[in-house]
C-alpha cells in the first residue's frame, strides 16, 4: 500500500521541488497551497503524512500541525528557521526539519521514512471526541449519531438527554468534548441554554442545530457565544465533524492568545511594580541611612557623656534597632518586585521561611499582641 503525502507550501517552487524528491520512490504525493487549503484536502483524502511549510500567509504550519495532532495525523514541518525557536510552538508529535536540507540527495526521502517508522500505531491511533446532544426529539439524534459513526477518525462518542438541567450540569463540570444544542426546545429555546451555559463557567464548544433558516436567529446565536450554527435541513457527518473540530480548535486558539495576554498583563504589572518599589526603596533609603548614621554618632557620645542618662541611649537603640527593621522590609520588597523569572531554583529550609515572615511581620504582631511559637518547625523538611 503506498504512502499518501500531502505537501503544503505556499511557493509553488518549493512545492514542485518537494513532490519531485518524494515521488521517487513509493509515496503518492499531491499538494496544497495554503494551511485552510489543507484543512480541505483533509476533510476528502486520506492522507498518511503532511509536509509543511512552517510560514505562511493563510493558515500558517503551526495551525495545520496542531490541526493534524488532533486527528491522529502524522505531520512534519519544513522550516528555514531555527530548528530550536519553532520547536516549541508545535504539538510534541510533531517533527520538524530543515528546509535546505531537503534537497540534499535522499535526506527527505530518508527523513520522511524514518518519521513514519518511529510514528507508532499509538500515537496515530485515533482520537475520541465525547459530545452531548440536548434535543426534545430523539430522532432528530439518532440521525445525528448515525451521521457522526461514519466519520473514520475522529470517532465520536455522541450523548442523548432531553433534560435540560441535566445537560447544564454536564456544562458546568465540562465532561464533553463539545455541546450540541437543538434551537427548539418547548418552552425555552437553544439561544438560552448558550447563554446559561456561558454563565456557569462552560469552556467547551457549543453549537445550535435548526430546522429555522431565519438569519435573525444565526446572528442572535453568535451573539450569544454559539460556536456555530448548523442547519438540520443541510446536515451530514463531515458537516457536523467539520464545525465540531473547526470550534474546538478555535476554542484552543482562544486559550493560547488569553493565557498569553494574562502574561503579558502580569508582566506589565510587575514591571510597573518594580519601577514603584525602586523609586519607593531610593527615597526611603536616603533618610533611612541618615537615622543610623545619627543614632550611631550619638551612642558614640553616649560613651563620654556619663552624665547622659541610660534612659536616652536605651532610646537609640529603639531607633537603630527600627532602622533594621526597615530596611529589611525595603529588601523584601525589593526581592518581590523583582523579575525572578530567570532565577535557579534551591533547596530551602521551610523552618527559614517560617521565621523570615514572622520576622516581616514582626512589628504588626507585637502591637497587636499576637504571639508565634516557631520552635516545633521541623528544621529537615525542605522545599
Amino acid at each position: 500500500m503506498s504512502t499518501s503525502v500531502l505537501v503544503v507550501d505556499d511557493n509553488p517552487e518549493i512545492v514542485v521541488l518537494l513532490s519531485s524528491h518524494l515521488a521517487r520512490t513509493e509515496f503518492d504525493v499531491f499538494s496544497a497551497s495554503s494551511g485552510y487549503e489543507a484543512m480541505e484536502e483533509l476533510e476528502t483524502n486520506k492522507v498518511s503524512l503532511v509536509l509543511t511549510d512552517y510560514h505562511m500567509e493563510d493558515g500558517d504550519g503551526v495551525s495545520l500541525s496542531h490541526y493534524c495532532a488532533n486527528l491522529g495525523i502524522p505531520c512534519v514541518v519544513v522550516t528555514s528557521f531555527n530548528i530550536d525557536s519553532v520547536r516549541p510552538y508545535l504539538p510534541g508529535t510533531v517533527s520538524v526539519i530543515d528546509k535546505v536540507k531537503c534537497f540534499e540527495g535522499d535526506y527527505l526521502v530518508d527523513f520522511v521514512k524514518d518519521f513514519m517508522d518511529q510514528s507508532s500505531e499509538e500515537s496515530r491511533s485515533k482520537i475520541t471526541l465525547k459530545v452531548l446532544m440536548l434535543d426534545d426529539d430523539k430522532v432528530d439524534f439518532e440521525m445525528v449519531n448515525r451521521l457522526l459513526s461514519s466519520i473514520n477518525n475522529p470517532k465520536y462518542e455522541v450523548d442523548y438527554s432531553h433534560d435540560i438541567d441535566h445537560v447544564l450540569s454536564q456544562m458546568s463540570s465540562n465532561s464533553y468534548d463539545a455541546y450540541l444544542i437543538d434551537f427548539k426546545l418547548g418552552f425555552e429555546n437553544g439561544i438560552s441554554i448558550l447563554r446559561r451555559g456561558k454563565q456557569i463557567g462552560c469552556t467547551k464548544p457549543m453549537l445550535i442545530l435548526t430546522g429555522f433558516t431565519s438569519n435573525t436567529i444565526d446572528q442572535q446565536a453568535m451573539v450569544s457565544g454559539a460556536d456555530d450554527f448548523i442547519n438540520k435541513d443541510k446536515l451530514s457527518g463531515a458537516t457536523i465533524d467539520r464545525s465540531i473540530r473547526y470550534a474546538i480548535e478555535r476554542r484552543r486558539k482562544d486559550r493560547q492568545v488569553n493565557e498569553q495576554q494574562m502574561k503579558l498583563s502580569h508582566a506589565l504589572k510587575l514591571s510597573a511594580v518594580g519601577q514603584m518599589a525602586n523609586s519607593i526603596i531610593h527615597d526611603i533609603r536616603n533618610p533611612l541611612a541618615i537615622i543610623s548614621g545619627k543614632a550611631s554618632i550619638l551612642k558614640k557620645h553616649l560613651k563620654n557623656e556619663a552624665h547622659l542618662s541610660r534612659t536616652v541611649e536605651k532610646e537609640i537603640d529603639i531607633i537603630m534597632k527600627s532602622v533594621r527593621q526597615m530596611s529589611e522590609i525595603i529588601e523584601g520588597l525589593q526581592n518581590f518586585s523583582r523579575d525572578s523569572a530567570k532565577d535557579s531554583c534551591e533547596k530551602t529550609s521551610l523552618k527559614d521561611i517560617v521565621q523570615d515572615s514572622v520576622a516581616l511581620c514582626r512589628p504588626r504582631l507585637k502591637t497587636s499582641q499576637v504571639s508565634i511559637d516557631i520552635s516545633n518547625v521541623d528544621e529537615t523538611i525542605e522545599l
